[in-house]
């Protein structure tokens, strides 16, 4: 009687935290895995816009030129911004506390901070541009439909 029900505690156990440890498992980490990640974001995020605006076959082309052109630039600004965060972590540790050092940190990741911004700002605007007038105009309404950029994850492009 006993050992059937370590038998039934184990085969429960094995049904909950087998999919957990192989979700786990599957999940994709630091490397190859998260680049292909960023690479599908970046053709959902052209396909979303071509759907969505009707895009023609040569802006379409184009506009893969200017997400692919851009997404080097902020994969090194994103591996620099995490290694100034890491940094700022570690500084923030450090005893006796370096004020100075911490702030050449904290201004070093503002104005990584900035580029990124910046190199945002211009790929929209780089995408914009291909647009037609009618396009721009429906583009705008879908934003402001959809909630602007920020947290909501796939709304917009």
């Amino acid at each position: 009687m006993n050992s059937k029900r370590i038998l039934i505690l184990v085969a429960l156990m094995a049904a909950v935290v087998g999919p957990l440890a192989s979700n786990a498992l599957a999940r994709p980490g630091k490397g190859g895995e998260a680049k292909e990640r960023c690479d599908e974001r970046g053709e959902h995020k052209l396909d979303r816009m071509a759907v969505l605006l009707d895009l023609s076959t040569a802006q379409r082309a184009e506009a893969e030129t200017v997400l692919k052109a851009e997404s080097e630039s902020m994969k090194t600004l994103h591996e620099q911004l995490r290694q100034g965060r890491d940094g700022l972590q570690q500084a923030a540790l450090v005893i006796p506390f370096d004020e100075a050092k911490l702030r050449e940190l904290a201004t070093a990741q503002a104005k990584l901070q900035t580029e990124m911004m910046v190199a945002k700002a211009r790929q929209k605007n780089r995408l914009h541009a291909l647009l037609t007038p009618e396009q721009q105009t429906k583009a705008a309404a879908l934003k402001q439909t959809m909630g602007g950029d920020r947290g909501k994850h796939h709304k917009g492009f």
